[in-house]
């Protein structure tokens, strides 16, 4: 048998060429093809069976290519712009892969320390001027964990890095705690006054006692306010406002082309556009019942 050896190790160089040639193609264009115009996409698998090497280089190449992801994609350190954040990491543990939210914080609840707008805490008034104390928080869900996911109601099934949620999933959950309970019996110390939640006051419209430690508010963003008199027009949310009737207890209010229904003190009226009219008091004044609207 013949052996031809400059024949072989000329192939073989040439298939090392052929190779370098390759890697020097991938090399400059880089990220390319896996990344294109700062959009990605690509997955990086590995198997059940892989070992722990290949899963560590399968990380260091998602982490590398993630750094070269700009388009529509919050990537680096980037702050948001706008408002208050809290940035979910610890200062030796950051946000990684297949983490949870609650898990990489040192503790699962927000508070004013980390949004001191926001989740401030201040003093509650009620309608006889006692005044309680309150703070607010909020309390991650446990499961929210960031994973490399594909979902066929999402993005067309396209794997994207994300939390996937399910029905009936916990997200957060907001807390304002007093630290002296307000008087909720009878139900008249609360309606007609402010509460605050979350940096926006809240006008109480109704309070109702279902149990002895369960409540039921009713409330009204207070946006715009106006006190108006019979035979009076004003404006209010850019709809004009009159008296068609009213009484010393009751009213009726037209707004625009509609009319509102006979209605008390702590009554509304769901207008055609989805906003509601309320009736905060009706007040003798000068002999002229006066409304105060909100």
């Amino acid at each position: 048998m013949k052996f031809n050896y400059k024949k072989v190790a000329s192939v073989l160089a040439s298939a090392a060429m052929i190779g370098s040639t390759m890697g020097a193609a991938f090399a400059a264009t880089y990220p390319a093809p896996f990344v294109s115009g700062g959009s990605s996409d690509v997955a990086i698998v590995v198997g059940s069976g892989t070992g722990a090497e290949d899963t560590i280089a399968a990380s260091d190449i998602g982490v590398n290519l993630a750094t070269k992801v700009t388009t529509g994609v919050a990537t680096g350190t980037t702050d948001p712009t706008g408002g208050e954040s809290k940035l979910i990491e610890r200062s030796q543990d950051s946000l990684n892969l297949r983490d949870t939210l609650s898990g990489t914080l040192s503790s699962s609840t927000i508070d004013n320390g980390d949004l001191p707008t926001l989740l401030a805490s201040g003093t509650y008034k009620d309608d006889l001027n006692s005044e309680f104390k309150y703070t607010q928080k909020l309390t991650l869900g446990s499961n929210l964990q960031i994973n490399y996911f594909a979902n066929s109601n999402y993005l067309e099934s396209t794997p994207t890095v994300g939390i996937n949620l399910s029905s009936g999933m916990s997200i957060l959950e907001y807390a304002l705690d007093f630290t002296t309970d307000p008087y909720f019996e009878p139900a008249s110390y609360i309606e007609t006054t402010t509460l605050p939640l979350l940096s926006k006051n809240y006008y109480v419209l109704d309070a109702v006692n279902t149990s002895s430690t369960d409540h039921k508010l009713t409330l009204l963003d207070t946006a715009s306010t106006a006190t108006i008199a019979d035979g009076e027009t004003l404006t209010l949310e850019n709809k004009i406002v009159s008296v068609s009737f009213i009484s010393t207890t009751q009213c009726k209010l037209k707004i625009g082309n509609e009319e509102t229904n006979l209605l008390s003190a702590g009554g509304t009226y769901k207008l055609s556009d989805g906003t509601y009219v309320g009736i905060k008091e009706v007040m003798l004044q000068e002999q002229l019942e006066r409304l105060n609207l909100v």
